[in-house]
């Protein structure tokens, strides 16, 4: 991705056209590093909007937005400050630094006395160290979204008072003083140019590489070419012609505000009317990842330390099992010291005895010189005895532990093909229900949209896909259809598939097409070739007693397939 000093400018350029001269009328922090400003602009084509500011260390951005926001019922220190001063205030000016990946927000405000002055709201996008800072008049701190005082940074300070200045520049040329350049020798054209030009993105500069050399890390360039490009480069900045695009894999990967062509093939790539609408479409699939991150972040957690503790358990049993082989040895030196108990005392340790199992062949014994030849021989046989034991449990409780593992591994494959927070909130009530995590108090709103995702083949069956072992188990032993077909990946876990018949035979397309999608939602979904069983669902039985989503079956034909998030995309059935 590229929020840099261009595409910067690009939104400079976009708030000038849509937000000057409107009023705040709402300001409100969704998230902790994130504030959303509402504003009515008489006049403009769209009235109102919003524009998300944020100072999210991974996600920084500035964007108009029209996606909703779930508020906290108090609002932060920083989000009443900004009510307190830029309530009902006017927007003069967006203003940008150079090239600098700064934004400049000055306001009209009203004084207590209604008296008219300019206050100053500055986002700064610098990574880990993204801020909002609030100055007034006299550029004076009144406060920042981070404040950073001598402890955090010796560098560089932002708190309430000091006189605000702009992060420290990086003494690096600018586009707009039309200096001809040359390449030093052996040196990347894209790396030259991304440490040369103050605001160059490394995906800009390698795009600029590529489309003069047809190579993204060359190390020649034509002198003359290159400084005619930056030159035309500049003249499109300064016209606005802008091409804004996001590339898609099987998720966002990269947006500008030129085209970008260097990953060919690659990439799916769709463009967009504004700088802001191709952010929110890049943000939006990272909002909703990040969200579902942290709203399953403990259940990831606790998931992966069962794990491990479960397979560490069946390590530790197998070991065990392996000991307890060595059962049959005991009993046969028990029965050789009986055999040859005539020729022992108490106080032996190490003897050569008569094997009879061996055509009388000597072997050696360690006695214990405390005990009676008797005792010796009853102490071997006890040993034989436990280890037996033993074995027998360990061979009932190895299955077991492995039909936990499997089971533990199925949620978390789950956790990780969630859609959404309700998905999440139903695998919690899973585990509640399995004595993993307390109980909780059921949601009934979560429990009734609990129902498996919906996609159509391209020969029109409905396919249904559950998200988690209760929608499995829903999905297969009570929603299918005995005559319906049942997919699940082999031998991993993944989500239960039904192709929906409704008497009629699906052809090898949609049955391709369910495979498929039964591979993209499992535990290999990054995987190539998938193996992926299917079978009619009355094949499938559930064993009494087991696990949420597990189930057997014997009769089934496998097909190999490739995962593929784009083909899952387009056969979704939108709600």
């Amino acid at each position: 991705m590229a929020l840099d000093g261009i595409m910067t400018y690009a939104l400079c350029c976009e708030f000038k056209k849509t937000l000057l001269g409107g009023k705040v009328e709402k300001i409100t922090q969704p998230e902790k590093d994130d504030i959303v400003l509402h504003f009515h602009t008489p006049g403009a084509e769209i009235k109102n909007s919003k524009l998300i500011l944020s100072a999210n260390p991974s996600n920084s951005r500035a964007c108009l937005t029209a996606a909703q926001f779930e508020n906290p019922l108090v609002p932060p220190n920083f989000c009443m400050l900004l009510r307190k001063h830029l309530g009902g205030a006017k927007l003069l000016n967006v203003t940008q630094p150079g090239f600098e990946r700064v934004l400049i927000f000055t306001f009209e405000c009203r004084t207590e006395m209604r008296e008219s002055v300019e206050k100053h709201l500055i986002l700064e996008i610098m990574g880990k160290w993204s801020n909002l800072v609030l100055t007034d008049f006299e550029n004076k701190v009144i406060d920042a979204l981070r404040p950073v005082d001598f402890s955090v940074s010796e560098k560089r300070q932002l708190f309430a008072g000091l006189t605000y200045e702009l992060p420290p520049s990086q003494n690096k040329l600018d586009i707009s003083a039309q200096t001809e350049i040359s390449l030093p020798k052996g040196a990347r054209l894209d790396t030259f140019l991304t440490s040369s030009f103050t605001g160059f993105s490394p995906l800009l500069s390698r795009e600029l590489s590529y489309e003069l050399t047809g190579k993204t890390d060359s190390e020649n360039c034509d002198e003359l070419v290159l400084n005619k490009k930056l030159q035309n480069l500049y003249r499109n900045i300064l016209e606005e012609k802008f091409t804004y695009c996001v590339l898609f894999t099987d998720k966002p990967l990269e947006f500008y505000c030129f085209d970008i062509n260097q990953y060919g093939e690659f990439a799916e790539k769709k463009y967009y009317t504004t700088p802001s609408e191709a952010l929110e479409e890049f943000y939006s699939e990272r909002r909703k990842r990040e969200h579902l991150k942290r709203g399953a972040a403990d259940i990831t957690k606790l998931l992966s330390t069962l794990i491990s503790r479960v397979s560490r358990k069946i390590n530790a049993q197998l070991l065990d099992i392996e000991e307890c082989k060595k059962s049959e040895k005991y009993r046969r030196i028990g029965d050789i010291i009986t055999a040859n108990i005539y020729m022992l005392k108490k106080g032996d340790g190490n003897v050569m005895l008569q094997d009879y199992y061996s055509d009388g062949e000597p072997v050696q014994v360690s006695l214990d010189k405390r005990l009676t030849p008797s005792e010796n021989a009853q102490r071997y046989y006890k040993l034989y005895k436990k280890a037996t034991t033993a074995k027998e449990v360990l061979s009932k409780q190895l299955p077991l532990a492995k039909t936990e593992l499997k089971y533990l591994e199925s949620v978390l494959a789950s956790v990780d093909t969630a859609e959404n927070l309700v998905d999440i909130s139903q695998i919690r009530e899973e585990l509640s229900n399995g004595g993993y995590i307390k109980k909780q108090q059921k949601d009934r709103k979560i429990k009734q949209s609990c129902v498996p995702s919906e996609y159509r083949s391209s020969d029109g069956f409905t396919i249904l896909v559950g998200k988690n072992n209760a929608q499995n188990d829903f999905l297969t032993l009570k929603m299918a259809e005995k005559q319906d077909i049942w997919f699940h990946v082999k031998n991993y876990p993944g989500s239960h598939v039904i192709v929906v018949c409704e008497g009629k035979t699906p052809p090898n397309s949609t049955l391709t097409q369910a495979a498929i999608i039964a591979a993209t939602n499992s535990k290999i979904r990054d995987g190539k070739n998938v193996e992926v069983d299917y079978t009619e669902v009355k094949n499938i039985k559930k064993p009494s007693g087991s696990k949420p989503g597990m189930v057997v079956y014997e009769t089934y034909k496998t097909a190999i397939v490739t995962p593929s998030e784009e083909l899952i995309n387009e056969l979704i059935v939108k709600k």
